[in-house]
């Protein structure tokens, strides 16, 4: 049920699929924390998280090959967030690994609502993996979206003190 936490025990697990996180639930998951709860991604992305619900991941080692994290799925809803904190991140192999935070859906690169999501990562370890804060899938090229989503007021009719729609990274270990 929405405002639930999900628990997951000590141990080791491969996820070959992509968990897709309900788009009409605000869930807390946690692991027993790093190097206790370890978690081998063979998906790409081992998450894809919506951007219209609250979502707290926290207490997990995560190893994979490639992407981590999307989110993306819908578009953000001011009060919803998404934190990620406690975790270990860890690319295997050559290159990168990424998490990807997109502001999505855009449907046409001429829209002029999109929006950042609200996302705090905050106290992870990321070791070969990057954040990419992409806005959304459109390039500069194909029409105002990422204009006008960078440009965007990130507090637009928020009371003080509600999250903002905008992206931190802090005190993280990369």
């Amino acid at each position: 049920a929405s405002g639930n936490t999900i628990k997951v025990s000590a141990g080791s697990a491969t996820w070959s699929s992509v968990i897709t996180l309900p788009s009409s639930k605000d869930l807390t998951i946690t692991g027993a924390g790093i190097a206790t709860t370890v978690i081998t991604c063979t998906a790409n992305p081992c998450f894809r998280i919506p951007n219209s619900r609250t979502y707290v991941i926290s207490g997990f080692e995560f190893v994979g090959n490639s992407g981590f994290i999307l989110h993306r799925v819908d578009a953000p809803v001011i009060g919803k967030y998404h934190r990620i904190h406690h975790n270990k991140f860890i690319k295997t192999g050559g290159g990168y690994g990424s998490i990807d935070i997109m502001g999505e859906p855009v449907t046409n690169c001429s829209e002029t609502t999109p929006v950042h999501p609200t996302v705090l990562y905050d106290n992870n370890q990321f070791v070969d993996v990057r954040i990419d804060v992409n806005g959304t899938a459109c390039s500069w090229a194909d029409g105002n979206a990422q204009h006008r989503l960078w440009a965007q007021n990130p507090r637009p009719n928020s009371p003080t003190g509600a999250w903002p729609f905008i992206v931190y990274v802090e005190d993280n270990i990369f």
